[in-house]
């Protein structure tokens, strides 16, 4: 009974197993993937190509991160050498606009020649063309000054040191019979007169010229140095021509040179060939050239603020070398009364004892690099300032002032001198029979 059952059962069970198979060769679809639930065996086939896929993005993903790291620091690195390569650059550059190189200057002193050059071609142009306008703009340059105008010694206030320092000078030229028969003498080359400003350099040399008579020829000296190259020396050679003629004729002349240290420049602080170098060479040559008549000569003087700043070789042809300095106390008080005397202004009798005996005497306490304040050219600016305040300040109407008072000085003493009165009050207490 049971064996008829068993065959249909078999052929059933390899059906069931060739089933199976043929279900796996065939793709999934997403109508078998919805209609049918896979197997086990069929979910773990399905599933291993899944982990697979998923481990594949996190190494691509670590990969990628540590590409963009590295790429990230190149970039940085690559902007860092960037920026430090344009800032070398830029500070090559500058440097290369702030460094003239020697071909560029030689560039620019031949157009600088050149510029010379095509002026002074207009200009020889010019003087062909009016040569007698040459010859009066020379001979207006370099004209001697009559030396009577000028104040004599014995008018002159102060300056009691240096007049004896000028005496052998004074002496060779008004006793020149005592020089003969007794061998070789040469005359004095000149003098060097230095200190510090106003204290009446020029006023003295003008005074010297009073005392021999000779021909005086007052000169600035930073005329030698605004002409071109070339000029300046022949200037010089142009000058002692001129000064050797006027002496033949006047037994002698006096060239003054004020602010010499412009020409006089120590040496060694200018480049050989300079101008300036040129010019003190020639005046070196000018000053003792064999033409020079020691019979009628030509006596130099020269002033100046910076006798520190003038060549060694230069000062050893000065005969004297005269330091001018300011006036004494008792100097400073006749200079004082001669310039209100001269000028006229009504000073009180109260505001001319404040000058003469306050003013004037605290100026003794001054320290030592403020003792060109002593000068007298700086009083007569302190006389200028005080007449000014008076102006400013006298009032009007029936309050109106008509004399100079103390508070008119002590303010151009402030204005002037120093803006510390204190002083003044001190010297002016005690004078009183106050305390000190």
């Amino acid at each position: 009974m049971s064996t008829p059952i068993k065959k249909p059962t078999q052929k059933t069970i390899k059906t069931t197993k060739k089933t199976p198979k043929e279900t796996i060769k065939t793709p999934l679809t997403p109508t078998t993937y919805g209609t049918s639930a896979p197997q086990p065996e069929q979910q773990k086939e399905i599933l291993q190509p899944t982990k697979e896929v998923k481990k594949f993005p996190t190494l691509l993903m670590i990969t990628i991160v540590l590409l963009f790291s590295q790429i990230l620091v190149g970039t940085y690195v690559w902007i860092h050498h960037q920026t430090i390569t344009e800032i070398e650059e830029k500070t090559d550059k500058n440097q290369n606009q702030a460094t003239i190189t020697p071909k560029q200057i030689e560039e620019l002193e031949t157009k600088l020649k050149e510029k010379i050059d095509q002026t002074q071609n207009n200009s020889q142009e010019e003087l062909l063309s009016n040569p007698t306008q040459s010859t009066d703009d020379e001979n207006s340059m370099f004209q001697p000054t009559n030396p009577e105008k000028f104040l004599s010694f014995d008018k002159l206030i102060g300056f009691k040191n240096e007049l004896k320092a000028v005496e052998g000078f004074l002496d060779y030229l008004k006793n020149k019979d005592n020089y003969q028969g007794i061998g070789e003498v040469e005359p004095p080359l000149g003098i060097l007169m230095y200190g510090c400003p106003g204290t009446g350099k020029t006023t003295l040399a003008r005074a010297l010229a009073k005392e021999t008579n000779l021909p005086f020829f007052e000169v600035s000296s930073p005329l030698f140095s605004q002409k071109f190259k070339g000029i300046a020396p022949q200037m010089v050679k142009d000058l002692f021509e001129i000064a050797r003629n006027v002496a033949e004729e006047n037994n002698g002349a006096i060239i003054f040179l004020d602010e010499c240290e412009t020409i006089f420049t120590d040496l060694s602080s200018l480049e050989a060939g300079s101008e300036i170098a040129n010019v003190v060479n020639q005046f070196k040559t000018e000053m003792t050239l064999m033409e020079n008549n020691p019979e009628k000569p030509i006596f130099i003087i020269g002033a100046t603020n910076h006798e520190e700043q003038i060549d060694e070789a230069i000062k050893s042809r000065f005969t004297f070398n005269i330091e001018v300095k300011p006036g004494t106390k008792s100097e400073r008080k006749q200079f004082l009364e001669f310039m209100i005397k001269r000028r006229k202004n009504p000073y009180s009798d109260e505001a001319k004892t404040y000058l003469l005996e306050v003013i004037n005497e605290s100026l003794e306490f001054l320290p030592e690099h403020q003792q060109f304040l002593r000068a007298n050219r700086t009083l007569e600016n302190l006389l200028k300032a005080t007449v000014n305040n008076f102006a400013k300040n006298r009032g009007q109407g029936e309050t109106r002032r008509n004399e100079i008072n103390k508070e008119d000085l002590k303010q151009a003493y402030k204005m002037i001198i120093s803006q510390d009165t204190e002083v003044l009050d001190k010297i002016e207490n005690h004078n009183k029979g106050g305390d000190k």
